[in-house]
């Protein structure tokens, strides 16, 4: 008997109705999983209609509908490689055919299963699609939730620099939108950021607006993650009470909406709060039975961390082989994800454990690998570990140096990451948002009174009064913000302008000390060069006129002193032109420094063989007292100009038969260099005043020594370009002491 070609046209047509109705009725449940009793059933019979009708004229949007109803059913199943598989053949022929909306739908499904298998590259592949879509279309609600995907899987690849870019660009243009639900989710990744970074402070400043947000929406899913990430934070603050209020307020909201994933993570918190607790023995049981609960999942991620979790809780139990088992299967998985935040754990426990073993070497490998990852990513808290326990092994092994050097820097860690200012900013937000929560809560009651009141009375002029009440109580409400926002906007206006001023009488205040500095240095300059400097070539230019006119006449015993006062006055006259010479170059810029390691002994040598024989002439006695291996780090040429000019200025002012004494001593960062002598002295006044060169300071030595006080000037300039300070103390008739110190040269690690 042959068919009826209407009755299979017929036929056909209503097999096709049938599975678009059933599969819309699948699409609907796929928002909540506890509605869809068998997903297994489910799944077996789309694939049926599926395997059986693709050749039997199925549209190709009926045959893309198929394969997506079946990627977001094995999604919701969790079994993400068979998702993935359906979700490809429907992006494939969406994109042929140009089904914008399920392209779109595949792409994003395509991402978030790609993130719970740990392929972040991948996932974020998928999302820059979406996003090159969304800003295609000007979506920003769509570009903003895209710019949250690609933040998320850096997040996970342990990128958190870029992570943070992302999620300012998603809060940027959430906050453009209007787009709340946007603001929130940058407001919870951005708070997650900071908790690595150890910003306890900022990341609860972060997560005060979704707490409320998802609190108020209704999301069960949303509402239970920001209750975990608020159980994380408290957990790094060690206040494990708040933690584990939080955590089981999330394994309450997971367990209503059937999300295994999460509840294996949330379970494995609850692990860590035991042991925290010292409860080592529920911890352990509790890490099974997250292992247990993980087991159909297949994820990489959560499989390591509860490796990881085990090994940890062995190791605190002194079963350290197990410990150690657990740690490196743990290790592996997470060195072929990429997990760069849960190997700097891995490395660490590792190292504590081999510590706790008595071998140092394999502790210091892991822990030294611990360090520099958790640098990487910026891990504070992981660094903090990483510090203190190779503070405890370097002690173990007696090398006390690198032992001192990490404790330190586990302190300077520790105290940037409990200060008192970040508890007291925590407790003021925490109390910030329980109030609010509270007073929110009452509000609903009181609302919901008035309600009820209003429904029993059911009387229309009460209602009536109530409206008009309303009504004027907004039209005042609203005249007194009018009026007060025009207020604020005149007052930050004229805050603005006052800021402003303020800012330029500052810029002009410095502007006016730099030119009276810079007035001052010419002053000096042209004096030096009008006077100090013509001065000693008139006498020069005296003497040798002198000689030159009567030679003949004049006796030997003259001529020699002459002589003598010529050459006095020509040395006097060359150190200030090259003290000079050397600080113009300084003032402009053209004075470069060339540190390096040098014997602080060696350069003082030199400049006492170049002032001995001033020295011997008025018998002055130069004692050096510096350790013949002392090294700083500084201009040698500086140095020994500094030197010159100190040791020259006291054999000046040291009287016959005195002494000059330099000496040194060595601290913690820096060497401190004094050259004492015991001559004339300064009085107050002059000591406020040396080293400025606004200040005319002119005085002769013991023996009618000229000076320009340029030296001084010099020698300030030279220490503070080599990174040091220089000081003086004196006393008029009781000598001078100058100070001044140099960088330690620190040997090789």
């Amino acid at each position: 008997m042959q068919a009826n070609p209407d009755h299979w046209n017929i036929s056909m047509r209503y097999f096709k109705l049938l599975s678009v109705l059933i599969l819309c009725h699948f699409s609907g449940l796929a928002q909540e999983p506890k509605d869809i009793p068998d997903l297994d059933k489910k799944i077996g019979n789309i694939e049926n209609i599926l395997f059986n009708a693709l050749d039997h004229g199925l549209s190709d949007r009926d045959k893309v509908t198929l394969c997506d109803s079946l990627a977001h059913l094995y999604s919701l199943n969790e079994n993400y490689e068979k998702s993935i598989e359906h979700a490809v053949r429907a992006l494939r022929l969406a994109e042929e055919k140009g089904f914008t909306d399920f392209r779109i739908r595949m792409l994003r499904l395509l991402g978030n299963s790609y993130f719970r298998l740990d392929k972040y590259e991948t996932a974020i592949d998928h999302y820059e699609k979406l996003l090159e879509i969304f800003i295609n279309h000007k979506n920003n609600q769509e570009i903003a939730g895209a710019y949250i995907d690609i933040s998320r899987s850096y997040f996970q690849w342990s990128k958190y620099e870029v992570s943070r870019e992302y999620s300012g660009l998603a809060l940027k243009i959430s906050e453009e939108a209007g787009y709340q639900e946007g603001v929130a989710l940058a407001h919870k990744q951005l708070g997650a950021i900071m908790i690595i970074w150890g910003e306890y402070d900022e990341a609860l400043r972060y997560y005060q607006f979704p707490l409320m947000y998802w609190e108020n929406s209704g999301d069960k899913i949303r509402l239970a993650r920001m209750y975990n990430a608020m159980g994380m934070l408290y957990e790094e603050l060690s206040d494990l009470s708040k933690a584990r209020e939080f955590y089981s307020k999330a394994i309450t909201l997971f367990d209503q909406v059937g999300d295994t994933w999460d509840l294996v993570n949330m379970t494995l918190h609850l692990g860590d709060i035991f042991l925290k607790e010292g409860n080592y023995k529920k911890a352990l049981e509790t890490y099974f039975t997250a292992e247990r609960k993980g087991i159909g999942l297949n994820n990489k991620k959560l499989n390591a961390i509860t490796l990881s979790n085990i090994g940890e809780a062995y190791n605190l139990m002194g079963n350290y082989q197990r410990a150690l088992d657990y740690q490196q299967k743990s290790l592996i998985i997470k060195e072929d994800i990429g997990d760069k935040k849960r190997l700097v754990i891995s490395y660490n426990e590792l190292g504590k454990i081999y510590s706790n073993m008595g071998d140092y070497n394999n502790a210091l490998k892991y822990l030294l690998k611990g360090l520099e990852a958790g640098h990487e990513v910026n891990l504070k808290s992981q660094l903090k570990h990483s510090c203190k326990l190779l503070s405890d092994v370097y002690d173990s092994i007696g090398n006390y140096r690198l032992s001192l050097k990490y404790h330190r820097l586990f302190s300077d860690l520790k105290d940037s990451l409990y200060s008192a200012e970040s508890n007291r900013m925590i407790t003021e937000m925490r109390t910030k948002y329980e109030s609010e929560k509270k007073e929110k809560e009452n509000e609903r009651l009181r609302t919901a009174e008035l309600i009820n009141k209003n429904k029993i009375r059911n009387q229309k002029w009460i209602i009536a009064l109530i409206f008009i009440s309303l009504f004027f109580a907004l039209l005042q409400a609203y005249v007194f913000y009018a009026k007060n926002k025009s207020i604020r906007r005149i007052n930050e206006v004229l805050s603005q302008q006052n800021r402003l001023i303020e800012n330029q009488k500052a810029d002009l205040e410095k502007l006016n000390g730099k030119l009276t500095e810079a007035n001052a240095a010419k002053d000096k300059f042209f004096s030096i060069v009008a006077h100090d400097l013509k001065n000693p070539f008139t006498s020069l230019l005296g003497f040798a006129d002198l000689l030159v006119s009567e030679y003949d006449v004049i006796p030997e015993a003259d001529k020699k002193m002459y002589l003598e006062q010529l050459k006095q006055s020509a040395d006097s006259t060359l150190s200030l032109l090259h003290n000079l010479l050397e600080w113009a170059r300084t003032q402009s810029g053209q004075v470069t420094l060339h540190a390096e390691t040098i014997n602080l002994n060696e350069v003082a040598q030199d400049a006492k063989n170049l002032i001995s024989s001033g020295a011997m002439r008025k018998k002055i006695d130069l004692q050096f007292m510096i350790p013949e291996n002392m090294q700083v780090v500084a201009d040698r040429n500086m140095l020994l100009a500094v030197f010159l000019n100190l040791l020259s200025n006291a054999v000046k002012f040291t009287r016959e038969g005195g002494f000059v004494k330099v000496s040194a001593s060595g601290q913690d960062e820096y060497i401190q260099v004094e050259v004492a002598d015991n001559g004339t002295g300064m009085p107050g006044e002059v000591l406020d005043k040396l080293f400025s060169i606004g200040t005319k300071i002119q005085s002769k030595g013991t023996a009618n020594e000229p000076g320009t006080g340029l030296g001084l000037i010099l020698c300030k300039e030279f220490i503070e370009k080599n990174g040091g300070k220089i000081r003086v103390e004196s006393a008029e008739e009781k000598g001078s002491r100058f100070f001044f110190t140099l960088p330690v040269a620190k040997p090789a690690p």
